[in-house]
């Protein structure tokens, strides 16, 4: 797919515990490792779009909260638990459900993300 002029084309990801996060985000969410650039950056791809880990980096938790698209909310927090993460906020629906439901974890380096879902 071309990314188009204002789209999102890259994404980076803080991770003073670059292995634990490659493995967290390949577990949960199928991502790739493309690369490994050095020993505080690696590649990533997730399908439709790349981006880094970068262990000299440290984590935010009050910047921009990124949504990831999931199948199963539920099963989801449980994959995300399993793999080391931890849950902030359970299912929730937007606006009674009218614009799906999201989720609130923070992953194994402390990054706070969030999965959405329709249903």
């Amino acid at each position: 797919m071309k990314n188009r002029v204002g789209t999102i084309c890259y994404l980076e990801i803080t991770a003073p515990a670059i292995t634990a996060a490659a493995k967290f985000y390949t577990k949960v969410f199928g991502w790739k490792i493309s690369g490994k650039f050095s020993p505080e950056y690696w590649g990533f791809d997730d399908g439709h779009m790349g981006g880094g880990f970068d262990a000299s980096a440290r984590p935010n938790k009050t910047g921009i909260n990124l949504y990831l698209k999931v199948a199963d909310i539920p099963a989801a927090l449980v994959a995300i638990a399993k793999a080391g993460g931890k849950v902030t906020k359970e299912k929730t629906a937007i606006h009674g459900g009218k614009f799906g439901h999201y989720a609130c974890f923070r992953d194994p380096n402390g990054n706070a993300l969030s999965v959405w879902s329709k249903h």
